[in-house]
Parts: structure tokens; sequence; C-alpha cells
């Protein structure tokens, strides 16, 4: 049950943003601007090619610049960060619950794009539950993927789901407490 450097980070960045996701909003979205470009490199041809290190430093970029876009334009960034959270967090969720795994790579951007505009649109309704709830989904997600799915691999999807929803409403409450 060994886990791996990257794991734990990856773990570190969803308890983080579980918890702190709304006054570490930065950080949340460029984790996620990260994480998301990692996701997104197997699409392009020309990043086959590309060593680890070099897609690390390329996401590492794309993370910053979408963290540094969304500080610097407040409303349209609620939206950018709404988009990015939903869009990086709920495809992974479903493709792990093998509900969206037959989807292929387009229809899992696709799925990705969708969940994105509809984050954008709850992102620009309701700011500040909005950014609360996505940065908790978004890190109960990555707890669940990187973390308790390796001691919980046995169980059934509903278990997961009951997890994930423990994790989510715990991490709401808790940022909603402390801001």
């Amino acid at each position: 049950m060994d886990i791996e450097y990257t794991q734990w980070l990856a773990l570190a960045a969803g308890v983080a943003s579980l918890l702190f996701g709304f006054r570490l909003l930065w950080m949340a979205v460029a984790l996620a601007g990260f994480g998301g470009a990692l996701q997104l490199m197997p699409l392009l041809d020309f990043t086959a090619e590309w060593t680890d290190t070099t897609r690390w430093v390329v996401a590492a970029v794309v993370g910053a610049a979408l963290a540094l876009i969304t500080r610097t334009l407040t409303k349209t960034g609620m939206r950018v960060i709404g988009f990015i959270l939903a869009a990086t967090f709920i495809t992974p969720m479903l493709e792990g619950l093998e509900i969206a795994s037959n989807l292929g790579e387009w229809g899992g951007l696709t799925l990705s794009v969708v969940a994105g505009v509809a984050g954008a649109i709850i992102a620009g309704i309701a700011f500040k539950g909005a950014v609360i709830g996505l940065t908790a989904g978004w890190g109960a997600t990555v707890v669940m993927s990187e973390g308790l799915a390796r001691w919980t691999e046995d169980f059934e999807p509903l278990w997961y789901l009951g997890g994930l929803a423990v994790l989510i409403l715990g991490g709401v409450v808790y940022q909603y407490r402390s801001t």
C-alpha cells in the first residue's frame, strides 16, 4: 500500500482545497489548472514526445497563469474558477465510478466542458457559496481518488459516493464556519 510522492502531493492539495479553498482560492485555482493541464496533455499530439519534467513545468505555468488571471479579473475570474474546478472534478469522479468510462477521449473532454460551463454559471450566480462548494468538491474528489480509494478499493460505488458526500459536506461546513 505504498503511495508515491506525487500522490502525497495530490492528497495534500486535495485536503488544502477541501478545508481552505475559499481562503486559499488562488492556490486552489493554480492546483486545478495544473491538474487540468496534465489531464489534457495526452489529447495534444505534440506533447507525446515531451518528458515528464517538461509536462510538469508547462502545467505549472498554466496553473500560475490561471491564478494570476483569476486574481486580476475578479467577477470574470470567479466564472473561470467555476469552470476549471467543475471541469476537473466532475469527469474524473464519473470515470472513477465507471459512469462515464465508455465515453472515449473526446466524450470525456466534452463532459468536462459541459461540467465547466455549469460550474461557471453557478460561480457567477452565487460567488462565495459556489467557490466553497466547488473547492470542497474538488478537494474531496482528490482525497477520495488519491487517498481513501487506495484503502477502500473493494467498496461499492454507493460507499464511494457516500464518502465523497461526507467529505464535501464537512468541507463546506468547515469553510463556511471559518470565513
